[in-house]
């Protein structure tokens, strides 16, 4: 059983893992680096910037109040403090300030010195300090004006936009990379998943860094060895049913020509359970893997498939019931005599011991059901994986009329395999058998209107 993922919030797919690997740490080292930088260097560079504009302008201000002559006092502000002083009898209008990063500080030292009662104005582009001053006994308002920049540091914005920047830019360098490393391991992937399901695969070239190449390599070289022992197995199995029933139909033609003897009825029934058990062990060595697949509708797959087993039987019995429910049709990409043949041998088996059975569909997490069920005797838990088994029989006889050899279920299974798919044995409604044949998106199309 499968285990639970506790971190399902992390990515799936291992390019999505190795980028998250590699920017998470240098984004939170970046981050903090950026913190405790950005803190003190701007705490620091503002607060003196601050304690140097007071000064500056509370050494304007006793100019002020020292010298009667304002032109002087205006030419000595702009060309010796680089800031430009408005002295007026009038208080002057109070303009409505920006909030900026730092202001506090500037209040707190201007406050700190003779000017208690400034006050500041911010805007964009532009710093305003208002002050009275006595002059010549007169109560009078300056306001020293001074470019913005002088207050507010430029380096804090473009070290944010580079600490920023860079892990974004070493983010899309990393991405552009990993994916050409990543595709390999994708192609790898996707022929490891094609040749597990039967498909005749071609070379798969190497690519990619070395391990991911020896690989591949391994791969290609497996391939073509279980390629290799299938077309032995088949050959040789093929070389034993010539050889078998060549006798076979001698001893057949010979109890024909004898006249009607019980002996010779039972000799001839013995001949057709032997060719029967060949036949079927040549397919399931087959197995039909180097049949393409082909996009049919899942809806006439299956009535294609259970309409022979709705006919008569012989000696005037009537099949057991079958009912269908296949709400959905859709277009599904198998091989179909080999996934029919998968469902004609379940059908076969419910048959012997249902006399009810059901086929229905499901879609359920982008998977397509098939299930059968019936209302016999059913199987236990602890025989289902292994009636699965090749030449297993739970029927307690030899008898091979009643049981047959033990391949129906084991060849069924070897095509729901080869489709990418799975087998499950459960029980159904009515306490009999219930198969489900589970098959893979990757194995089916769009729904039908």
């Amino acid at each position: 059983m499968q285990a639970k993922n506790k971190l399902h919030f992390l990515p799936r797919n291992l390019l999505a893992r190795v980028l998250l690997i590699l920017w998470l740490p240098m984004f939170l080292v970046q981050g903090v680096l950026t913190f405790i930088f950005i803190d003190r260097h701007w705490q620091t560079t503002t607060k003196e910037l601050a304690q140097h504009i007071a000064q500056k302008t509370a050494f304007i201000h006793m100019l002020v109040e020292a010298s009667p002559d304002p032109e002087t006092l205006v030419l000595l502000a702009k060309n010796t403090l680089g800031s430009t002083l408005l002295v007026r009898d009038q208080p002057f209008r109070p303009l409505p300030s920006q909030d900026f990063p730092g202001a506090s500080l500037l209040k707190q030292a201007l406050h700190e010195t003779v000017l208690k009662q400034a006050t500041i104005h911010i805007s964009n582009d532009v710093l305003r300090i208002y002050f009275p001053v006595m002059q010549s006994k007169v109560q009078r308002y300056a306001c020293v004006v001074m470019p913005t920049k002088r207050f507010l540091s430029r380096t804090t914005p473009i070290f944010l936009m580079w600490s920023a920047g860079m892990p974004l830019l070493l983010f899309i360098i990393a991405a552009f990379f990993m994916r050409n490393q990543i595709k390999p391991i994708t192609r790898l992937s996707q022929a490891m998943e094609r040749f597990g399901k039967g498909q005749d695969d071609t070379y798969l070239k190497p690519a990619g860094a070395t391990e991911i190449r020896q690989g591949t390599i391994a791969f290609n070289q497996m391939q073509q060895r279980l390629k290799k022992y299938i077309t032995q197995r088949t050959h040789m199995l093929a070389g034993v049913s010539h050889d078998l029933k060549t006798p076979l139909t001698r001893m057949r033609l010979v109890l024909a020509m004898m006249q009607e003897k019980p002996m010779a009825k039972a000799l001839d029934d013995d001949i057709t359970i032997m060719t029967n058990i060949i036949n079927d062990y040549i397919s399931f060595a087959k197995g039909d893997h180097q049949v393409s697949t082909q996009e049919i509708s899942l809806r006439s797959f299956i009535h294609k498939t259970v309409y022979p087993f709705t006919l008569p039987i012989m000696q005037e019995k009537t099949t057991p019931k079958i009912t269908m429910s296949i709400p959905l049709d859709l277009t599904i990409s198998i091989r179909e005599h080999a996934l029919g043949r998968a469902l004609s041998n379940i059908l076969d088996n419910a048959m012997k011991y249902g006399t009810i059975i059901s086929v229905s569909t499901e879609i359920t997490n982008k998977l397509y059901k098939i299930i059968i069920q019936d209302n016999g005797p059913g199987i236990r838990a602890a025989d289902r994986e292994h009636v699965m088994q090749p030449f297993v029989r739970l029927e307690g006889s030899r008898n091979l009329e009643t049981g047959g050899v033990g391949l129906g279920l084991a060849i069924s299974r070897d095509i729901i395999l080869a489709h990418g798919g799975n087998m499950i044995l459960g029980d159904s409604p009515s306490n009999g058998l219930q198969v489900t044949i589970v098959l893979p998106q990757s194995s089916g199309g769009a729904q039908r209107s």
